[in-house]
């Protein structure tokens, strides 16, 4: 019997449309799954995550290593692939409408399931990751910020040198316009200090 891990693209095709026609199919949901699950493709954002090259530098310094994004990833499957349908054709714009929305739109093409699921995939493990750090964005930011103002200013820098290299985001300004460069400074040191107690390896 052929199992789900050498299927073909013909069976995976046929199992597609198979279960998007009986959708109360559990069993053939969980063989779908499970053949992503166990792919090449899904493999590779797993390690990308394990190997720390793909989200240590945005939440350094959290348990994310500890996390079992197998599971997180199973999860979001059960329900991408629930919700996709393998017959959805992305229809072709004219070229007078495409010319209005700055050539954005595309000819028919199928769009693939890992097309559909794949920055699904990445969200999902990324709000698990934000989930587990300790520091709010704001916090998270301001310690960044803090971090390249450091580097930037140099060694021998002194605060005032540092305080001048502080780039505050955008989205900051939006919700407090009167935000100066120091009040962030500080907001970065005590972000640090939190963490230097909760991990003792700053």
């Amino acid at each position: 019997m052929q199992t789900s891990a050498n299927w073909s693209s013909e069976t995976l095709h046929s199992k597609w449309l198979e279960y998007a026609n009986n959708r109360n199919n559990i069993e053939l949901r969980n063989e779908i799954v499970e053949y992503y699950l166990n792919s090449e493709w899904v493999k590779t954002i797993i390690k990308k995550f394990e190997k720390n090259d793909y989200m240590a530098s945005k939440y350094e310094y959290t348990n994310w290593t500890e996390v079992d994004y197998k599971s997180i990833i199973q999860t979001k499957l059960i329900k991408c692939v629930e919700q996709y349908d393998p017959t959805y054709i992305v229809k072709y714009v004219s070229d007078e409408e495409n010319e209005k929305n700055n050539y954005k739109s595309k000819h028919d093409h199928k769009v693939t399931f890992e097309q559909y699921v794949n920055r699904k995939l990445r969200l999902a493990m990324q709000k698990v990751l934000r989930n587990l750090d300790p520091l709010s964005r704001y916090s998270r930011d301001a310690f960044k910020s803090l971090k390249e103002a450091r580097k930037l200013a140099g060694e021998d820098a002194n605060v005032d040198d540092i305080i001048s290299k502080i780039v505050i985001p955008k989205y900051v300004y939006v919700s407090n316009p009167n935000i100066t460069q120091a009040r962030y400074y500080k907001t970065g040191l005590t972000a640090e200090q939190k963490l230097r107690n909760q991990y003792k390896k700053l």
